[in-house]
């Protein structure tokens, strides 16, 4: 059973790690009851009070019959959060990424910050609404007998995702020299081939003794949504004020904003409901459809848009694709921590 939507916002997620990862201490249990409780509505006032008995059957007890029905498939979720080491049903791999760090010092001073992503499903895709409102790709997809609504995908383990897009400073912790045309340290690095994604994703997997990689074009999408389903993880619309894209081209509004000419330093814009940020714009991230791939495959998917592109190439089912060999100022990249081998004890 997933957990519940409301579970799946960044600051439940976080309190769930820290709950789990620390038992005994009463206080993160209180602070996610307390979150659950202001937040959650019905599900969550429930979720709250099971919390504070430590999943004591007397709370279950005690609800109505009505509220015990809608609240029981969710406390075996939640449960399994807190108690899976004890549980040799749960999931390995969920317990592993539970446990699993989510921040790397990569140089002095330097750390590659993670954010969790929970397993689950989601419509990939543009919608329903954008193929009829785009006369060539509607035409296309009638011609060809292609649905007009998105796919439902399964994501069937958790993992991490880095919170920016890789910096230039991260760059630098574990390579020589900066391509990027736009200098700054927590600018996203730019002017990267995907051989050079490659080479930091093993070097970092090696000093931390976990599986870095760039994601594959699918949990990208997944990552980026963060439950959602509109064009953007922010909304229906985009006219640069929400992203680093050309803001002289919205999208879904006639008003114009900003163009920056230029990448931005990541974080400059909110982030998503799980904590992700730069996900619209600023750089396009190059993705791949098996990261653990030994040979070179003629074009890579690329996804985000970038800060030069009209806002309705910056949507999060946009894609597009560049030789591995290419680069170019407006090209960058994210890595993801998969749980590989999680130990079954």
């Amino acid at each position: 059973m997933p957990l519940p939507a409301f579970c799946t916002h960044e600051t439940p997620l976080r309190l769930l790690k820290k709950a789990r990862a620390n038992r005994h201490d009463p206080v993160p249990r209180q602070i996610l009851a307390d979150w659950l409780e202001q937040y959650g509505g019905n599900e969550g006032t429930l979720l709250s009070r099971v919390l504070r008995s430590s999943f004591g059957t007397s709370t279950l007890q005690r609800l109505d019959p009505a509220d015990t029905q809608q609240l029981k498939p969710f406390v075996g979720a939640i449960h399994g959060w807190f108690h899976g080491c004890q549980d040799d049903n749960h999931d390995p791999v969920v317990r592993a990424w539970l446990l699993a760090p989510d921040s790397f010092e990569l140089n002095r001073g330097v750390w590659l910050e993670m954010m969790p992503v929970p397993a689950g499903t989601f419509l990939r895709g543009y919608s329903r609404a954008e193929v009829e409102s785009e006369p060539d790709r509607l035409k296309r997809r009638l011609e060809k007998g292609i649905s007009l609504d998105p796919d439902l995908e399964l994501i069937a383990k958790p993992f991490l995702m880095a919170k920016y897009p890789t910096t230039q400073e991260q760059w630098l912790a574990v390579n020589k020299t900066d391509p990027s045309k736009f200098i700054g340290a927590t600018r996203p690095v730019e002017s990267i081939r995907w051989r050079g994604t490659r080479q930091f994703s093993r070097r970092i997997s090696r000093k931390f003794k976990q599986t870095f990689s760039v994601p594959m074009p699918v949990e990208w999408e997944y990552a980026c949504r963060a439950g959602t389903t509109t064009p953007f993880h922010f909304g229906d619309t985009c006219d640069g004020t929400q992203a680093n894209c050309n803001g002289k081209k919205p999208y879904g509004t006639k008003s114009k904003g900003p163009y920056v000419v230029g990448t931005t330093p990541v974080g400059s814009y909110p982030p998503n409901d799980w904590g992700i940020y730069d996900m619209h714009g600023n750089v396009m991230e190059w993705c791949a459809d098996d990261p653990a791939m030994e040979i070179d495959t003629t074009y890579y998917v690329r996804k985000g848009g970038c800060w030069r592109m009209p806002a309705i190439e910056c949507r999060a089912a946009s894609s597009n694709t560049r030789a591995f060999y290419g680069s170019g100022y407006n090209c960058g990249f994210r890595v993801l921590m998969r749980i590989t081998n999680p130990d079954p004890a």
